[in-house]
């Protein structure tokens, strides 16, 4: 009969300790939503991510040809109007995962980093759609 108490002690700290770190999780999960924007923010970040390290992939595989100032600056100006979403999630997703499977194995020629930056720009939505709607 004490070895059932005891079982049933130990259950009920068990219980209460997983209960504990359920609420713990919800309520951090519940914060970094909060702090992201909710869904639509999240995509946005996951996109920032993302870009940041397809820029770290670039400038280390960078030609000659493109200066590293160029490349940073235009991904800044990407990473700015991904922060205000500004940008084309869908395109920016298809020009990066372009990129990475493209240049995975190899090294990019000075033309295609160009090309590249110009389609990444590309996914930059305009200004003046935003504001006529």
């Amino acid at each position: 009969m004490a070895q059932t108490n005891k079982l049933k002690g130990c259950y009920r700290r068990i219980a209460i300790f997983l209960t504990i770190v359920a609420v713990i999780i919800l309520v951090v999960g519940l914060v970094v939503y909060q702090l992201v924007d909710g869904i639509e923010g999240l995509r946005y970040w996951m996109a920032g991510y993302a870009l940041n390290r397809v820029e770290a992939q670039l400038l280390q595989d960078r030609p000659d040809g493109v200066s590293e100032t160029d490349i940073e600056s235009q991904f800044e100006t990407v990473r700015e109007a991904n922060k205000e979403h500004r940008t084309d999630l869908i395109q920016l997703y298809q020009v990066l995962r372009a990129y990475q499977t493209q240049f995975q194995k190899k090294q990019p020629s000075t033309g295609e980093v160009f090309e590249f930056l110009t389609k990444l720009e590309s996914a930059i939505l305009s200004i003046l759609s935003k504001e006529d709607e």
